[in-house]
């Protein structure tokens, strides 16, 4: 009798966890690939990863006056 009335109070914590384990989901998931949709705006430009580079270089240099550029 006490198990049964233990079981009927954690039954519905029980069913809303696992409720909300079923019903995440990512949102790239649902994602079409059409002309209309990007996840890149390509009208920023972007540094190059070469000009990166000499950028870390440079600071290294100004910060570490033993550092050779390269």
């Amino acid at each position: 009798m006490l198990g049964t009335i233990k079981l009927a109070l954690l039954l519905p914590a029980l069913i809303s966890t696992v409720d909300s384990m079923t019903t995440r989901k990512n949102a790239l998931h649902d994602f079409l690939k059409t002309p209309g949709h990007k996840l890149v705006e390509r009208s920023q430009p972007q540094k190059s990863k070469r000009m990166d580079t000499i950028e870390q270089c440079a600071k290294r240099c100004m910060k570490y006056k033993g550092f050779v550029c390269r």
